[in-house]
């Protein structure tokens, strides 16, 4: 049993040695790395206070922000995103609504995510209520109103409420 256990020894020992790689390491190759253009995201701008006249009139509509209220006399509406409250006397239509987006005929939207009313209510998603006379969602949507239809929805359409989560 000793010798076995010697010889065991031995074998590890020598084994060690011999394994590890006595000659010098070769130079390292140069590596040549090409790197792109980095792209320049300009960070987005953002007001307390947004007028607008038309969607997109005046541009900054498009380019920043209304962390506050965007109002609209008589219309209002852009690409950039709306985090407050943004109405109009007639229709507002901004892509991105979180709070609360109304206008006296229609409120229209690509996402909101809080209160969406107006005399026709139109969005694609909304996580909130919709409230109007004539609601419309593409997706998903708590609505109130006379008629209410959902795109995507169980019941395509329905009178005083329809849901879809």
């Amino acid at each position: 049993m000793k010798k076995r256990i010697v010889l065991c020894l031995l074998v590890f020992t020598f084994g060690t040695i011999f394994a590890q790689d006595p000659a010098p390491a070769a130079p390292e190759e140069e590596v040549i790395v090409v790197q792109e253009t980095p792209q320049i995201e300009r960070e987005l701008e953002w007001d307390i206070f947004q007028l607008g006249f038309w969607f997109s009139n005046p541009k900054y509509q498009d380019t920043v922000g209304a962390s506050g209220f965007r109002i609209g006399a008589p219309f209002c509406g852009g690409e950039a995103p709306v985090y407050g409250v943004e109405g109009a006397l007639l229709g507002a239509g901004s892509d991105e609504v979180y709070g609360v987006q109304f206008g006296l005929f229609f409120a229209q939207a690509d996402t909101v995510n809080g209160l969406q009313a107006g005399f026709y209510t139109n969005v694609r998603e909304a996580n909130g209520v919709q409230i109007g006379i004539v609601n419309f969602a593409k997706t998903k949507s708590f609505q109130i109103g006379l008629v209410n239809f959902i795109e995507d929805g169980v019941l395509p359409w329905c009178i005083l409420f329809n849901f879809k989560f």
